[in-house]
């Protein structure tokens, strides 16, 4: 993964290994647009499990309120920028993490063991 900064310098980053039911992928992230108060960020991820001889890729948008954006220019910035990595607006899915009644890690749980 590649990143450039303002005045040009380009800073490598590293892959991250996953671990999934025992199959190791290599995975890698990158930004791939984001509003510029941080409303919204687009983030693209491919990666391999040659193990199991599969490769895989896809997007997540994060919003500050889980909603996805509405204007115009936003949308359009998203339809460009998933269009760049070969994914379709209609590819992408609702995540709703509101309701975690009955879930196996509830809240407090996630909460806690991000903080141990």
């Amino acid at each position: 993964m590649m990143c450039v900064t303002a005045s040009g310098d380009v800073i490598a980053l590293p892959g991250r290994r996953v671990l999934d039911n025992g199959v190791t992928s290599n995975e890698y992230w990158r930004i791939l647009d984001c509003d510029e108060d941080f409303g919204w960020a687009l983030f693209y991820y491919s990666g391999a499990a040659s193990a199991a001889g599969l490769s895989y890729s896809g997007a997540v948008l994060g919003t500050r309120n889980g909603a996805m954006p509405t204007g115009a220019d936003a949308l359009r910035r998203l339809e460009a920028a998933l269009e760049l990595a070969g994914i379709k607006m209609w590819e992408l899915s609702t995540v709703d993490n509101n309701n975690l009644e009955g879930a196996p890690l509830g809240r407090d749980m996630m909460v806690a063991s991000a903080v141990n």
